[in-house]
This record gives structure tokens, sequence and C-alpha cells, in this order.
């Protein structure tokens, strides 16, 4: 014999949250939930933000502010044209739009004006998505990496000035690694 027909709705994923103790449960939950993602985004040493498919900033931390000199306040809803140069806001709505574009991670190091001036950061823009999986906007991570492209500016011109020296000294110079084989050598 056949079961006799269910007419209720399906079972919720979500427990049913019609006690003051289950209500008070979830909202825990949810509390500790926000508390972990806030620790998290407030204690990196990164500026992380979040843009709106316009290029409305509708996220960003507090090490983000310190950056560009401003409150959370004087940031949401405003673009990149307000917070910077023509030239750079520019380039960084373009990078949004590839990412929103092509729905995959960009990771680049740029030139950034912040609040110390002109400097050199790396920089990691992700699509964000809903729930549905469509794209909303983007997301971004950036640090600091000025001494770091300062260093292998340096290093490359010590090379090619190495290299100029060696191509154009009359006399034969070499290096060798310390099992006697050559590394460098003079064109003379």
């Amino acid at each position: 014999m056949a079961a006799p027909y269910d007419s209720s709705p399906p079972a919720s994923p979500l427990p049913d949250a019609t006690s003051d103790r289950d209500l008070k449960h979830l909202q825990t939950a949810l509390s500790h939930s926000e508390a972990f993602y806030h620790s998290l985004v407030e204690s990196l040493p990164q500026n992380i933000l979040r843009k709106d498919l316009q290029g409305r900033f509708t996220f960003v931390n507090t090490r983000f502010c310190q950056t560009v000199g401003r409150p959370r306040e004087a940031i949401i809803g405003r673009t990149d044209f307000d917070l910077y140069p023509a030239p750079l806001a520019a380039q960084y709505q373009s990078d949004d739009e590839e990412v929103i574009r092509t729905g995959q991670p960009r990771e680049t190091v740029e030139q950034h004006q912040g609040q110390q001036g002109a400097s050199f950061v790396q920089v990691i823009k992700t699509p964000l998505r809903d729930g549905a999986g469509r794209i909303i906007g983007t997301q971004g991570i950036f640090w600091d990496v000025t001494e770091r492209r300062k260093v292998e500016d340096e290093l490359q011109r010590e090379k090619a000035l190495l290299r100029a020296l060696l191509d154009t000294v009359p006399d034969s110079i070499y290096f060798k690694d310390p099992d006697s084989r050559f590394l460098r050598a003079s064109t003379a």
C-alpha cells in the first residue's frame, strides 16, 4: 500500500528558528562569524577593499582608510576617481573592468598614490560573486612593495653597468664559480 501524500513543505537546511532559544543560537552563531571575519580583515597588514559593478567602494578595512588618509564614511560609495589622480584612477578602473569581463583574478604591481606619496603596490583583484555565482563587483587586496621594487631596479642597473663594462673594456675579464666554470666574461 502506498504511503499517504505528505503536503508539508520540504525540510529547511536551517534549524527551525521559531523558539527564542533557537533564535538566540542563530544570532550567536552569526555574531561569532561576523567577529571572525572582522578580526581577519582588520588584523591583516594589507589593504582590503570591495567595489560594486559601477566601481563604487562598498567595503574597505581600516588599513585602506589609513593608506588613503580618509575615514571609511568618506570612501564608501565613492570611486577611484574621488580618491586618486585621474591617470591612476583610470588604470584601477580598467583593471576592475578586466576582472569583471573575464571573471578571472588579476595580480600585478602598480604605481599607487597614498597618504605617504607615490609608491608601488602588489595587487590581487578577484571577481566578487553573489550566492548564485553572478559577478556583482570586485574585491582586492594590496600591500606596499616599494622597497622591493627599488632593490630590483638597482639590481637591474648594476647588471646593465656590469654588462656595459664587460662589453667595452679592452682587457679580458671573467668570473668563475667555485668549480671553475665560466659565469661571465668580457668580449675582449
